[in-house]
């Protein structure tokens, strides 16, 4: 099993959740952790990534402090990443943080993304993926020359594309975009008291409804 480095682009929240579950979550042997002071994400992200290269490490999982995650969940992709040389990056589901608690992972729709539909089941091949709490094949993101993260402006210039939307393209010919949709989810730290499938089913259900006078 290759080195791990955990890398935390800091967004300020300092939430004591968030410590408790970077506490407890069970880390492969060699395993370290770096963070950077509260900054753009794309240049946090960047900035731990050429901190995993310089330092020997074959992986880098990418973990937000904004987040709780299952205390097994770096080993579950560590093994999984293992099993397929092919894989990229694999992470588990995990919704926005603001309604309609959007997934995180999605499917190309022409030059657009539509979140994934299908939420059920083992591991899927995406298009899109987050770089919320997701393990990273340091070779494969080597091949993406640099500015590897990076926010951009649509084709008709009308919206701004997110840091993991431009990697998720530029990483996705160097290898599988997975998401493991058969692991406990990865909850954001959010308006409600976290954000997961259960809020996004709800507010699915919400929005669904149809009022007859």
């Amino acid at each position: 099993m290759e080195r791990v480095l955990i890398a935390i682009p800091s967004v300020g929240v300092s939430d004591i959740r968030f410590a408790v579950s970077l506490g407890n979550l069970a880390k492969p042997r060699g395993t370290a952790l770096a963070a950077v002071p509260r900054s753009m994400p794309d240049i946090a992200r960047n900035i731990l990534f050429d901190q995993a290269v310089k330092n020997g490490f074959g992986r880098i999982f990418y973990l937000d402090d904004d987040m709780i995650v299952d205390a097994g969940l770096l080993l579950a992709l560590s093994e999984f990443m293992d099993s397929d040389p092919s894989v990229a990056a694999a992470a588990p589901l995990a919704f926005r943080r603001h309604p309609p608690f959007q997934p995180c992972v999605g499917m190309a729709r022409g030059d657009r993304y539509e979140p994934l539909s299908d939420l059920d089941g083992g591991p899927i091949d995406v298009d899109m993926i987050h770089f919320a709490a997701t393990l990273v094949r340091v070779e494969a993101l080597q091949k993406v020359p640099p500015p590897r993260f990076e926010f951009s402006a649509s084709r008709d210039g009308s919206s701004v594309i997110g840091e993991d939307i431009s990697l998720s393209r530029k990483l996705k010919p160097h290898g599988r975009l997975v998401c493991i949709r058969n692991l406990p989810e990865a909850l954001h730290i959010g308006v409600p008291p976290t954000v997961g499938r259960r809020e996004h089913d709800a507010a699915s259900r919400a929005s669904s409804r149809i009022l007859i006078p």
